[in-house]
């Protein structure tokens, strides 16, 4: 998931950045700082902006990295759908911040 609108404190200090993929950890401190309500991009809304083409070069690129995390290829079906996910989010973010550049 992709936050879709930047995060400020009561004070207006900035907590979160529009853009930002949302792991684990950074909805747990988001959590602690009070957060309970938050926008995020959907991966459609995110695929809008990439051809299958470009994403599926990027799933490539991301390929090792996100398998790194679940140390071997899942063979569940339920996992098998976790790591295809997760390769799918990798490379939109991927795709995300080579556009920044």
């Amino acid at each position: 998931m992709i936050l879709a609108r930047d995060i400020f404190c009561a004070s207006g200090q900035l907590l979160a950045a529009k853009g930002i993929a949302l792991t684990g950890p950074a909805i747990k401190s988001l959590i602690r700082q009070g957060i309970n309500c938050i926008s995020v991009q959907t991966e459609e809304d995110a695929m809008e902006s990439f051809s299958e083409e470009e994403i599926l070069k990027a799933e490539e690129i991301c390929r090792e990295k996100v398998l790194n995390r679940f140390h071997e290829m899942p063979s569940d079906p339920m996992m098998k759908i976790l790591y295809e996910t997760a390769l799918r989010m990798e490379a939109l973010e991927y795709l995300r911040c080579k556009r920044k550049e």
